[in-house]
């Protein structure tokens, strides 16, 4: 089923409406942290009652403001109308119609002129489409189980592609070259991927992976208390959220590599972030090089999200290096184990508090996640750079311990060391690829996608860590241009 940003997307792109309709929707359930698991997400009765209302509103919208965007020919002419909402449900459907799809539609847009003339007819016709099933799911059934990998038909690939690289419906070329057949061949693939990735839509399926990686969300509603941080407000938390978004953009547009993203010393700030920047305060974002701010890891957003109300967290942020960028998550921990973290103090720093923390079953990991975390001292729990804490000198070194890539291994002091580090590692583009993939295909890797997710891993370390290498690796591997035989489905 298509996801809150897709159906968004897609009504943009379809419709030129702007309006985010979908954010009536509800949340999806996350899997893996990813919105788009084609298990989890599915629709509730409460849910078909909102799809309703959005494909009216957004029909009538349409109708009203944009109706020569829809009409594809002189709307004088006699079968102007019934021929735009062919061409409208082809897109929508993202393939042909059959004949009882189209009498279907052409029903409806009948029923409709009956009742109002053509403009209403147009209305009911592109109402009833935004709410079949086959706008609403993306279809990738097999016309039978095969005994092996079975590659997806032309239409089901132009789908897939356009949903993985725009987030969004496919357009009428790449329709036309499903309908000749082009998408067939590798050759084929490559062509239509390379003149997507031109398009500035691409920046879309880039920064929907990124966003959902980082799990960040609901930024803009993290909550502070107050009495440790009297600056904070809900202004601040919704500032954190479009500082980051401005990053990841930056990174996207400016370098699209895992370089840029761990090492770039950009920050984007307004005044209620001014006192990250030093300068005097803006009204609206400017992008700023402060010191001490390299990378996603010193983003303030990031790290105010990885920390407690109250303290900073080695632990959080600890974990999301070791299960996003190594690919290397602690164990779940045991049964009965105390998760509350050591309550804040005005006598020790959090380094003295956390490491005294640690149960003895949970010590092997928390001597993993710990030296990893501790490196992040330097930063509070809404990000603000600090040298001291309660009158003691701020440690932050640390180390991966066990990291599987030998060029990790060894000790380490703060964030800007640690971002250096993980860019000149083969195991931090590997993690990376692995998330990309499965985020592509909507659902957990199987041994069946090993052989893809190592050419994947390839071909995005050989290019230095490029994401477009990356989206071409991916749209090129077997996993993505195929139907998994169902005893090799999770």
């Amino acid at each position: 089923m298509l996801t809150r940003a897709e159906y968004d997307y897609t009504v943009l792109d379809l419709l030129g409406d702007d309006t985010r309709p979908a954010q009536n929707f509800a949340r999806e359930p996350l899997t893996d942290g990813y919105d788009n698991d084609a298990n989890a997400n599915r629709m509730s009765s409460d849910g078909l009652k909102r799809y309703m209302e959005a494909a009216e509103t957004v029909a009538a919208r349409a109708v009203r403001d944009r109706r020569d965007l829809l009409l594809a020919c002189d709307p004088n002419a006699v079968g102007c109308y019934q021929q735009s909402v062919a061409r409208f449900a082809r897109r929508a459907f993202r393939r042909p119609l059959t004949v009882e799809e189209t009498h279907a539609a052409l029903r409806v847009y009948a029923d409709g002129y009956a009742a109002g003339g053509a403009n209403l007819g147009l209305e009911w016709a592109i109402a009833s489409i935004l709410l079949s099933p086959q706008f609403l799911y993306r279809d990738e059934r097999l016309a039978q189980a095969p005994p092996e990998l079975t590659r997806l038909s032309d239409y089901q690939l132009a789908t897939r592609l356009s949903y993985f690289v725009w987030a969004s419906t496919p357009d009428d070329a790449l329709l036309d070259a499903a309908e000749a057949g082009a998408l067939a061949t590798d050759a084929g693939v490559s062509a239509e991927v390379e003149r997507m990735l031109k398009d500035p839509r691409s920046d879309r399926g880039k920064l929907r992976f990124l966003g959902l990686w980082l799990g960040v969300e609901e930024l803009e509603t993290e909550r502070k208390d107050e009495a440790t941080y009297p600056i904070w407000t809900r202004s601040l938390s919704r500032s954190w959220q479009q500082s980051l978004a401005l990053y990841l953009e930056h990174v996207v547009r400016d370098g699209d590599n895992v370089k840029t993203l761990l090492t770039s010393q950009t920050l984007y700030a307004n005044a209620d972030l001014s006192m990250y920047t030093g300068l005097a305060p803006t009204a609206d974002f400017e992008r700023f090089t402060p010191t001490h701010r390299t990378g996603l890891l010193a983003q303030p957003g990031f790290l105010a999200h990885f920390a407690g109300p109250n303290q900073s967290s080695p632990v959080r942020r600890g974990v999301f290096v070791l299960d996003k960028l190594l690919c290397q998550p602690p164990g779940a921990p045991p049964a009965g184990a105390n998760l509350i973290p050591p309550a804040p103090s005005t006598a020790q720093t959090t380094r003295e508090r956390f490491a005294a923390h640690a149960q003895a079953d949970c010590a092997v990991c928390h001597e993993r996640i710990d030296a990893a975390g501790f490196l992040f001292e330097n930063f509070d729990g809404i990000g603000q750079w600090r040298d001291r804490e309660n009158g003691h000198a701020i440690d932050a070194g640390g180390e991966l311990v066990r990291a599987r890539d030998e060029k990790l291994r060894g000790p380490l002091h703060g964030v800007e060391e640690l971002s250096e580090r993980l860019t000149k590692s083969g195991q931090v583009t590997d993690c990376i690829s692995r998330e990309w993939l499965r985020f592509s295909l909507g659902r957990t890797l199987d041994v069946g996608d090993l052989c893809s997710l190592y050419g994947v891993q390839r071909a995005f370390a050989t290019s230095g860590g490029s994401f477009d290498a990356l989206v071409r690796a991916v749209a090129k591997s077997d996993a993505f241009k195929a139907h998994a035989a169902p005893e090799t489905m999770p």
